[in-house]
């Protein structure tokens, strides 16, 4: 699940002509909260390996017994306008297993403009992530069914709305790289 706070009255850059006043029955823009859940099993995809596996019943981030394994995340039809202002957004998670020692992980966004839906390995390595990051260092345990949320994410969702090509209902990509394992429940688990 993504959760974004946004206000889409900031950060619009002003229009090259002025704009006549919007008719009354149009509600104001206001903050608003918009929340994505992973709609099918292709968009909640893991590289283990550097093999591509979809479908798994849960997502282990950072490495699945002695693989490597990176998690990608892609949430589809988020509702925020072109240039709008992101207040917070965060990831949130279910856990799947109880899990304990530390877990460093790396959190990026693809850069793009409306991302694509997962195909293969290769295809996921050939994408460009943003320029911003955020890590994420876990040192408590983790216990089944507790949920969990990411640090703050609204660099990195800020960073892909500000793209010219951006426009409301586009996909946006997440992925979660790193060393340690914690391991959540996917879209089939």
């Amino acid at each position: 699940l993504v959760l974004v706070h946004v206000d889409p009255r900031e950060n619009v850059p002003p229009p090259p002509h002025p704009s006549p006043p919007s008719p009354p029955s149009q509600p104001p823009l206001c903050p608003c909260v918009v929340e994505r859940q992973i709609s099918s099993s292709g968009d909640d995809v893991e590289i283990e390996g550097g093999v591509f596996e979809s479908g798994s019943s849960d997502l282990e981030f950072g490495k699945d017994g002695s693989a490597k394994n990176d998690v990608w995340l892609r949430f589809n039809d988020l509702q925020v306008p072109l240039y709008s202002s992101i207040l917070t957004a965060h990831l949130e998670f279910t856990v799947d297993e109880d899990d304990s020692g530390s877990m460093n992980v790396t959190i990026r966004a693809e850069a793009a403009d409306d991302a694509a839906a997962f195909s293969t390995a290769a295809d996921i390595a050939s994408r460009a992530l943003t320029s911003g990051s955020v890590g994420w260092v876990i040192t408590d345990s983790w216990f089944n069914d507790q949920d969990k949320s990411t640090p703050e994410l609204a660099s990195l969702v800020q960073e892909v709305v500000s793209r010219a090509g951006w426009a409301a209902g586009n996909s946006v990509v997440f992925t979660i790289s790193g060393s340690g394992e914690r391991t959540v429940e996917s879209v089939d688990g």
